[in-house]
């Protein structure tokens, strides 16, 4: 039943949970899946520009993702997920009947639109179900995402090498069609809104900067204009939020203890994952003599792809269950300890066996399903219903930039160790070490940031107010109210719109 605005019952809360992480899902699927297609894509339209399939997804989530969590609050949640859906699907049809490498990208863009259903999840989960179950509920959000992880590469090799690359753009449209049918009949509207308009040149020039800092990271030859144009345009941003009456978003929200801390640690986090994806690929199949393990594409998937993709699910509950019997930072605590190993093993080189590749990818689970659970129940504790979409997409743009902007600088720095001998370009062994000191640096100011923060000490409250009945209080976690909140529907509950 939906009472007071809020769905209760064992069973509607898992089918609601399931429903939403359904749709999410599709935002791993979009890269581990087509991931092993670019090369089939490459010589299909004779490109060797294949991994532009990769970038315009990310530039195109990168600059949207601001605007459309913005526009959720305002207009309503389950709505912007739908149409995040419904322009993944219109992409997944370009892409599958593709006739040349342009209209390909096209199709990409759309897909890109997506990523607002990550965002606006947790906003839904927070508006419709009762606080107690908020934080293992989101938890179970970060299930699917490492589901996604694991069988994306799986599931895309054999479509790949049974249909054709174009088989995977024809699942994956399949895929988002019963899952948004599903959240369109199943999934109510929250009941939350935000009476603002939307800051037209702030989305615009903290879109185009996340576009440069993407930019940036992967098209070297452009790499320090791109920086210095996403330098001036996000230094616009905070001039232009400062001076508008309703910003994209309260850059006095985002100076809370709470949120101050959670995007340092979020920028520290954001930064180890996008590095880590660049090197440990690399440097697992590098020969034996160069320092490597020699692994295939296959190998590489089933002792560390499979391991921190099974991990991180599961660690997903367990951040949601720390944060609500203990507090989010014990999650985050858990989760940048855990990074800090598994970059340290590697920059101390002990990654040299598959034991070793087995444990760092374990450790790499740990992280990153924790940290997503528990890092989300912050957001959730620390900002007002209405611009829970908005902060929590600041969060993974935040995580974006840094990200990029870290792998670009471990991508060079791998670049400046290639070395030619009589077996042709190798890595020098002593690039890794470089690169993995850098990424074990940043773990340890992560680290030192979730021991001293004084936000996240108190058990999660799923976003409810602070001092009730049934919550507990916490005086250094102070949940921020705004007037702007406009419930959606009547003082008894909510009127599902489907």
């Amino acid at each position: 039943m939906i009472a007071s605005g809020r769905i209760t019952g064992r069973a509607r809360v898992v089918v609601l949970v399931v429903m939403v992480a359904l749709v999410t899902e599709i935002v791993t699927f979009e890269y581990s899946l087509v991931g092993p297609a670019l090369p089939e894509i490459g010589a299909a339209f004779g490109t060797d520009q294949s991994g532009l399939v990769v970038t315009a997804t990310m530039l195109i989530a990168g600059i949207s993702a601001p605007v459309l969590s913005k526009l959720a609050d305002i207009h309503g949640k389950k709505r912007l997920l739908l149409c995040g859906a419904g322009s993944f699907m219109v992409g997944s049809l370009i892409c599958a009947l593709a006739p040349n490498f342009p209209a390909l990208l096209l199709g990409r863009g759309l897909q890109g639109a997506a990523v607002v259903g990550v965002v606006v999840s947790i906003g839904l989960m927070r508006d419709l179900l009762p606080p107690s179950q908020v934080p293992i509920a989101l938890g179970a959000m970060g299930v699917g995402t490492g589901t996604g992880a694991v069988l994306g590469p799986l599931l895309g090799g054999w479509l790949i090498d049974s249909y054709g690359f174009r088989a995977c753009f024809w699942f994956l449209l399949g895929y988002m069609a019963l899952a948004a049918l599903l959240v369109l009949v199943v999934v109510p509207e929250s009941p939350v809104r935000a009476s603002h308009r939307l800051d037209v040149p702030g989305a615009l020039l903290v879109g185009l900067g996340v576009g440069a800092v993407i930019v940036a990271s992967v098209e070297p030859s452009v790499r320090w204009p791109a920086i210095a144009c996403a330098a001036v345009l996000l230094g616009a941003f905070v001039a232009v939020e400062r001076r508008t009456a309703e910003p994209l978003i309260s850059l006095d929200l985002l100076a809370t203890p709470a949120m101050r801390s959670l995007l340092m640690l979020g920028a520290c986090v954001g930064a180890i994952n996008a590095a880590t994806g660049v090197l440990f690929p690399q440097l697992l199949r590098m020969p034996l003599t160069d320092g490597g393990l020699l692994f295939d594409a296959g190998q590489y998937a089933l002792y560390f792809g499979l391991a921190q993709g099974l991990v991180g699910c599961a660690c997903g509950f367990v951040g949601g269950w720390l944060s609500r019997r203990y507090a989010p930072r014990a999650g985050m605590l858990l989760a940048i300890s855990a990074l800090t190993l598994a970059v340290g093993l590697s920059a101390a080189g002990l990654v040299d066996s598959r034991p070793a590749v087995v444990l760092v990818g374990v450790l790499m689970g740990i992280g990153t399903g924790s940290y997503f659970s528990s890092s989300a129940n912050l957001v959730v504790d620390s900002v007002p219903a209405n611009v829970q979409s908005v902060s929590q997409s600041m969060k993974n743009t935040t995580e974006a930039m840094f990200g990029a902007t870290v792998s670009a600088v471990v991508g060079a720095v791998i670049a400046s160790h290639v070395v030619t001998g009589v077996a042709g370009r190798a890595i020098d062994p002593a690039g890794f070490t470089v690169a993995f000191v850098l990424c074990a640096v940043i773990a340890v100011v992560g680290l030192a940031i979730t021991v001293f923060m004084r936000a996240g000490r108190a058990p999660a409250r799923g976003g409810s107010t602070a001092g009730t009945a049934d919550e507990p209080t916490d005086d250094d976690h102070p949940v921020a109210v705004f007037p702007t909140e406009v419930p959606m529907g009547t003082e008894k509950g909510l009127t599902s719109d489907d």
